[in-house]
């Protein structure tokens, strides 16, 4: 009687209950290269599995070779780890979803090689194929905050805090805050990214991460002017050493509060503590590979240069920059 049943209906053998559809959705989703060659035997004739087993093939491909590009990076071929990733995305004839992996890894390796245009390109390119990933959001208005494209960062910055709202996950908030608030020109209004920072260190206050919230915290309350509040947050994070550039970002916020509230020396001693931890723990500016944590590598010097053009000043300078 099992031989007899409808092969689209009937279970994979007398003796079981799964189905062949079933057992076939199965191999694909385990999607290996084994199983996807059992399921294509097995789909015989059936275009909507087909189809399925298709889309399984190519992103096991796509993750086979943004494994290969971060093994290369993880060597310290970034050359090579790009240019695996380039052939990859020459074969993206659409904006896909799956793609939008491959876009974000080859952001990243240009970005640690200091090309960050190249680097924008990706990351706009794997929005376009996948709007859902608040980091490529987050990594793509850093590069933003780096550039001279103050328009494309603003606009970049208003799509960013539209979409958190609503949000309450604080590792969301806080990039989206950190970003909005990292150029003091920027055009952008400090006061709905403050909140966002406000939110992240009250939701976050007791998670792992929480020394980044109470850094965002700091700049949120240096950028509305709240100056003795910035170099309160700004010392907790400090008391926390050690944590990757967390110090020299820290130290920049706080050398700037100090000077704010006309504490010169207590500033110039802050920003040297800064600098000397950014000499000790930062890669070179012209380095070859800023690192897997290039991000916070780009936000200390952007910080850091900012409380040096502030708090060191030749004689007559001006110190009327926007806070």
């Amino acid at each position: 009687l099992w031989f007899l049943t409808d092969r689209s209906t009937r279970a994979i053998s007398p003796l079981s209950k799964i189905t062949l559809p079933h057992y076939i959705e199965a191999c694909i989703k385990e999607a290996s290269d084994e199983s996807l060659d059992e399921a294509e035997t097995l789909a015989s004739g059936n275009p909507d599995l087909k189809q399925s087993i298709a889309a399984a093939r190519e992103a096991l491909a796509l993750r086979a070779a943004i494994r290969q590009a971060n093994d290369l990076a993880g060597s310290g071929k970034l050359a090579d780890a790009i240019l695996v990733l380039d052939k990859l995305a020459a074969s993206a004839s659409t904006n896909s979803p799956s793609y939008s992996q491959a876009f974000r890894a080859r952001g990243i390796l240009q970005a640690r090689s200091g090309k960050q245009e190249a680097a924008r390109t990706d990351f706009a390119q794997a929005i376009a194929c996948s709007a859902e990933d608040n980091w490529n959001w987050y990594q793509l208005g850093l590069l933003f905050s780096q550039s001279f494209d103050i328009n494309g960062y603003r606009n970049h910055c208003e799509r960013m805090i539209a979409r958190s709202r609503g949000n309450s996950d604080p590792a969301v908030l806080e990039r989206v805050a950190k970003v909005c608030l990292l150029v003091p020109t920027g055009g952008v209004d400090s006061a709905e990214p403050a909140r966002l920072a406000t939110k992240a260190a009250e939701l976050g206050e007791k998670q792992q991460w929480a020394v980044y919230f109470q850094l965002v915290k700091a700049l949120a309350e240096y950028r509305l002017g709240n100056f003795s509040a910035a170099a309160d947050w700004a010392k907790k994070v400090i008391a926390k050493q050690g944590m990757f550039s967390l110090d020299v970002q820290a130290g920049s916020i706080l050398a700037m509060a100090q000077y704010r509230l006309n504490n010169a020396e207590e500033a110039r001693s802050s920003l040297a503590t800064a600098t000397l931890a950014a000499e000790k723990s930062l890669p070179k500016p012209d380095a070859s590979d800023l690192g897997s944590s290039w991000h916070d590598v780009l936000i200390a010097r952007q910080l850091l240069k900012e409380a040096q053009a502030l708090v060191v000043q030749q004689a007559g300078g001006s110190s009327k920059l926007p806070p």
